[in-house]
């Protein structure tokens, strides 16, 4: 038996909305249950858990309802991300490293050893400062571990912040991925960055872009043509609730000259004063949704015309884009890192450079929807093509199989 430990270094509050933490959901989970069914199809024999950090000051261990065993660990130096510390989280690194592999005992038959599981370290999200304590840790121990990218960079939150991001990039970094056992980038930039810039060896670097299942995919009956009731744009995900102000003037006017254009905001646990403000003065063109099961908001992108991205900054590589294109809904988006790897201009959305630019094409494609609906098959062929669950799980198993 083989266990995985993924490692969350940061903490998780944010994703559970009732206070439920056995039932959270979290890119991490569904991570882990995609390893669990692919492991199974290979025959591999493991089981999976996972550690990571609670605001509040919990430490527990607990059963998701996933069936996976969490480990929740408190924090110690209550800093901004990417600064989070826990003392107890890294001393029960420590104490499962030095057990996982005993010193051999040669007076003993190999009948009578007790069998022990072999660990394999999962660590996500490598630009967070835990991440390269628990490197150094499992590298003095012998352990094999990954480093896993999910996005994120520089951090100009505070002063502490500013003075880790020069301390991460010019030595933390390059000394964490020259340690492990490999490395898993979401995007083709940073696995460039990383041979070219960091000179971390090529074939200790994993492509491994957010996926789908391939039953997600919109064929067929499913392929429908968008609602024919208006024009119908969608903002989901995390940042439904990260919309920078500069974008309501932008939406605001688009709702305003448009009478037959509908807003979804998809994913929203609180309004700011931005939001209530464009449901008030547009309560028959707004719609405000909070948590939306995976069948609820994959009908809503089929139901849509156009997907709006309105992050500026370098991703990893956004996952709820993954979700629109494979229901044959197009993406307007900026042309960043991460975003550039699914989206590409003129065949399955659009890609701007500023938010001039971004407000423009909105209006050409809201008066051109015939352009929406020539792009939807492409949209869900370039999920098919590029970036299905079938096309990259079974390499991950092989990959740990690897460094057994």
């Amino acid at each position: 038996m083989v266990k995985i430990i993924h490692i969350l270094p940061h903490t998780i509050e944010e994703f559970i909305g009732d206070g439920d933490y056995s039932n959270f959901d979290h890119h991490s989970i569904r991570f882990m249950e995609k390893i669990r069914r692919f492991s199974r199809r290979e025959t591999f024999d493991l089981k999976e858990e996972l550690w990571t950090l609670s605001k509040k000051g919990l430490s527990a261990t607990l059963r998701h309802k996933k069936g996976f065993t969490v480990r929740l660990f408190p924090l110690s130096l209550k800093l901004p991300l990417p600064l989070e510390i826990s003392f107890p989280l890294l001393k029960a690194v420590y104490r499962e490293a030095v057990n996982c592999f005993p010193s051999p005992q040669p007076m003993v038959s190999r009948s009578q050893r007790v069998k022990r599981e072999e660990v394999i370290w999962h660590l996500h999200s490598y630009y967070l400062l835990m991440n390269d304590f628990i490197s150094f840790i499992l590298w003095l121990k012998k352990q094999k571990f990954i480093l896993h990218f999910h996005g994120g960079g520089p951090s100009f939150k505070s002063i502490k912040s500013v003075f880790y991001t020069i301390y991460h990039y010019l030595i933390g970094l390059k000394i964490s991925l020259n340690l492990a056992n490999g490395v898993i980038v979401l995007n083709r930039d940073e696995e460039k960055r990383l041979i070219k810039f960091l000179k971390i060896k090529r074939e200790k670097v994993f492509y491994f872009p957010n996926t789908v299942p391939a039953n997600l995919l919109a064929l067929g009956q499913k392929l429908k043509k968008s609602s024919p009731q208006g024009f119908r744009l969608v903002i989901a995900g995390r940042q439904a609730k990260l919309i920078q102000p500069k974008f309501f003037s932008l939406l605001n006017n688009v709702l305003s000259k448009k009478k037959s254009c509908f807003l979804y905001l998809i994913g929203l646990t609180r309004q700011n004063k931005e939001i209530a403000y464009l449901k008030k003065e547009f309560p028959r063109q707004v719609e405000l949704n909070g948590w939306l099961s995976q069948k609820a908001l994959l009908k809503k992108f089929r139901s849509a015309h156009l997907y709006l991205h309105l992050f500026q900054k370098n991703e990893g590589l956004p996952i709820i884009l993954v979700e629109a294109l494979s229901q044959g809904l197009p993406v307007l988006a900026f042309d960043v890192e991460g975003v550039r790897d699914v989206v590409k201009n003129n065949e399955n959305g659009w890609l701007v450079s500023s938010p001039k630019e971004f407000s423009e094409k909105l209006e050409e494609i809201i008066a051109q929807p015939f352009k929406v609906e020539r792009m939807r098959k492409n949209c869900v062929a370039s999920i098919k093509n590029n970036f299905l669950d079938e096309q990259y799980f079974p390499r991950l198993i092989k990959i740990y199989k690897s460094l057994l």
